[in-house]
């Protein structure tokens, strides 16, 4: 389960750019932080997974809002966070 947030506000998340509300807060930006993260160069799971929360957390601190707490609580990683993405040569 998780929120996601519709319309356009305005950017959310302080970058500088205008992009749709539902990939500048909750769910939709730690999703896409995911990715920028593994794109970055961040191949192991548990890393990628940790350096995405903490970007979570910088940019939407838990304590300023509920919904900001609940978001980063239900986001569970599935899977053994010692395994490299992409898997091993």
């Amino acid at each position: 389960m998780s929120y996601e947030i519709v319309g356009e506000n305005g950017d959310l998340d302080g970058d500088g750019k205008n992009l749709p509300d539902c990939l500048e807060i909750v769910c939709g930006y730690q999703n896409l932080q995911f990715y920028k993260i593994i794109g970055g160069g961040v191949d192991i799971l548990g890393e990628v997974w940790g350096a995405t929360i903490n970007k979570y957390l910088t940019t939407f601190p838990g304590m300023d809002s509920q919904l900001y707490a609940k978001t980063i609580s239900q986001w569970v990683l599935l899977g053994d966070p010692s395994l490299k993405i992409g898997g091993y040569s």
